[in-house]
This record gives C-alpha cells, structure tokens and sequence, in this order.
C-alpha cells in the first residue's frame, strides 16, 4: 500500500510559520527542522497506522528533536494521509482540533 500525504491548507501555514520562527534563530536549525519534518512524513507514509488515535480520528506523531506534533489522519480507501497541523505542542490543541470535522 502506498499512501499519498495531502496537506491542510492550516498545516501548510503551520510548516510555514514554523520554519520562519528557526530561520529567525539559525539557518542551520532551520535546514535541520525541515529534515527533521520530512524525515517523520516518510515514517508516516511508510507506517501509517503506527501511531494510535489521540482524538477523534486524528493521530499524533511527536517529534523528537523539536516541541512539534505532526498530526493527522488517514483516508484508507483513497490511501491518503491527510496532515491537519504541524503543531508546537507548547499551544493550545483545541487550535488544531477545530481543524477536524
């Protein structure tokens, strides 16, 4: 099975703010972010359901290195990962549960 990631208009603002808060800081953190983000989509992509539903439908993959939760949840008949928020687990989380219908 090989899913495709499809990404909230509001996740893709996530990403963006994001990488312009470590852009801010370092370029250097700012390359290793993104590594770090794509690094943890392709776990996703090749382990989809690894991760146990935290609400509703939507599960969390916490990332390591950066206080960031990529949330998600997956379209099985269609195959598609549907990532709802790169979240700075620092927030608020009814942010990006509004995003979940």
């Amino acid at each position: 099975m090989s899913f495709k990631v499809r990404f909230h208009p509001e996740a893709q603002i996530d990403l963006t703010d994001a990488l312009d808060w470590y852009e801010n800081i370092d370029h250097k953190i700012t390359i290793d972010f993104f590594r770090v983000i794509s690094v943890s989509i392709d776990y996703i992509k090749s382990n989809p359901l690894g991760f146990t539903k935290r609400y509703k439908n939507v599960r969390i993959l916490p990332l390591k290195k950066y206080p960031y939760l990529i949330c998600y949840f997956i379209d099985e008949t269609s195959e598609i990962i549907n990532i709802i928020a790169i979240f700075n687990s620092y927030r608020d989380p009814l942010k990006w549960q509004k995003r979940v219908k």
